[in-house]
């Protein structure tokens, strides 16, 4: 009977040396298959069996116990899908959102709790540092309510300690509650580790002058939810990529009555609607607070989309709606792109330089010559070449910020209207003029481009420039 116990537990745990561990770390393992014991607390358990075995990989022996004794399927498949980029570490990272600390000076996963307001760790956990000799200091705790009870939760000490997390590490108390739990670091407690950072302003749009001015004008489109009435979207899915269910993400315990609220009020709305059976696409739930207090529910799709087949559409350039809306008018220079040309500063250094040019660049079709005069001012972003933002620099400058403050108004392409190719150089640039006749015989300039002439084409005879400016 002996020798079976010790061949399976050697299976499991190969390189432990001590008939007293192997026993401890079968142990652990049948607990592991009879207990719902999560990651990190079984990781916990698991270090604490290893002590004293001659393991030339600890961490690496952890991770093949918890993939081959975690009773959920679905997660030990994730696992299995990283092959040999799977480590303890990863692993702990994959399951929620547990992020190893140092407390009191020793090592552990923790799950970031951003809506609690204390940090929480189990009897189980705390036998296990109090065994490696942890730093702390008892304290005196007060009742403990867990997410919408009015029944406190039993505890069974209160401790202060330093936690330490990458370059980060602050004084924080600890509530040891009775039972199995899995450890929870608290809101303020992740925010001065540098772990959570709270931001309103999430892709935040700022509003435009003539937002106001569209509203007040077409007032019938902006009314209700916006949703498509008569019809329903299709999407066509990728079969051969396979569904993925992916793990609920936290909750904060302060926001779990406000997404309640939510979901009820988009299934009243007949915005979603519930699923009353399995399905094998699963996806997270993102929370945005706003700034007047409520939330905004999103869906993280990413990997959903991943099987979602393209539907490729040409979409059509400013220029060409603009062109089919109104036929005879005109595009001008948008008033803050000239103001954010003209109002720029001399640059210090060559990032900066090209920062402006490619600002301006935006805007070239609206000035002739172009490449000619920010040719002085593209010198010193040269390769191998000192930054020196001298004379012949500071007036390219300022001929660029002249040229695009009186750019004219361009015409819009005309596909029956007579048209005119105007075609020159200098001896750094090529540069060319689109005009087209008007109903009034007059021409009007389409648009004005060039480029700058490479080191080997500056060596082109001044007629073989002539020509390439054609082509």
């Amino acid at each position: 009977m002996s020798f079976r116990i010790r061949v399976d537990v050697f299976v499991r745990m190969p390189g432990c040396t001590k008939w007293s561990m192997w026993r401890k770390t079968e142990t652990v393992v049948w607990k592991m298959k009879q207990s719902d014991k999560t990651v990190p607390q079984y990781e916990t358990r698991l270090l604490d069996a290893s002590e004293g075995c001659e393991y030339i990989d600890v961490d690496n022996q952890i991770r093949d116990q918890v993939v081959e004794n975690c009773k959920s399927d679905h997660l030990r498949r994730k696992f299995l899908e990283k092959g040999d980029e799977l480590s303890l570490k990863s692993m702990l990272k994959e399951h929620e959102e547990v992020i190893p600390v140092s407390l009191g000076g020793v090592d552990i996963g923790i799950t970031v709790d951003s809506g609690s307001d204390s940090n929480i760790i189990d009897g189980d956990l705390w036998n296990y540092l109090k065994s490696k000799n942890i730093k702390y200091v008892s304290q005196k705790g007060g009742k403990k309510f867990p997410y919408a009870s009015r029944t406190p939760l039993k505890t069974l000490d209160t401790f202060s300690t330093v936690i330490a997390a990458r370059d980060h590490r602050t004084e924080a108390t600890f509530t040891v509650i009775d039972g199995t739990a899995e450890p929870l670091l608290s809101k303020e407690t992740a925010m001065k580790l540098g772990n959570l950072k709270i931001a309103l302003n999430i892709n935040s749009v700022r509003s435009s002058p003539a937002i106001p001015e569209c509203l007040n004008k077409y007032p019938e489109v902006f009314l209700g939810l916006g949703k498509l009435e008569n019809g329903q979207v299709k999407l066509k899915i990728e079969t051969n990529v396979k569904p993925i269910a992916q793990p609920m993400r936290r909750v904060p315990f302060g926001l779990r009555g406000k997404v309640e609220a939510k979901v009820k009020e988009l299934i009243e709305k007949d915005i979603i609607e519930p699923v009353e059976e399995p399905t094998p696409w699963v996806n997270p739930i993102v929370i945005v607070p706003n700034a007047s207090g409520d939330i905004r529910l999103c869906l993280d799709m990413r990997r959903a989309s991943e099987a979602i087949l393209r539907e490729r559409q040409p979409t059509p350039t400013t220029d060409e709606v603009s062109q089919n809306m109104s036929e005879n008018q005109g595009t001008d220079i948008t008033k803050d792109k000239v103001e954010a040309v003209v109002s720029a500063r001399q640059p210090d250094n060559a990032n900066e330089v090209r920062s402006f040019l490619g600002l301006v660049n935006i805007s070239s079709r609206f000035i002739p010559d172009y490449a000619t005069l920010a040719e002085p001012f593209r010198q010193p972003t040269r390769k191998n070449q000192p930054f020196v933002f001298g004379k012949d620099q500071v007036e390219s400058l300022e001929s660029l910020k002249a040229a695009l403050g009186n750019s004219e108004t361009l015409g819009y392409y005309n596909l029956t209207a007579k048209t005119r190719v105007i075609a020159g150089t200098s001896p750094v640039g090529r540069r060319a003029v689109l005009a087209q006749e008007q109903t009034d015989t007059s021409w009007r300039i389409i648009s004005y481009a060039s480029r700058s002439l490479s080191d080997v084409e500056r060596r082109y005879s001044q007629t073989e420039k002539e020509a390439l400016a054609i082509v």
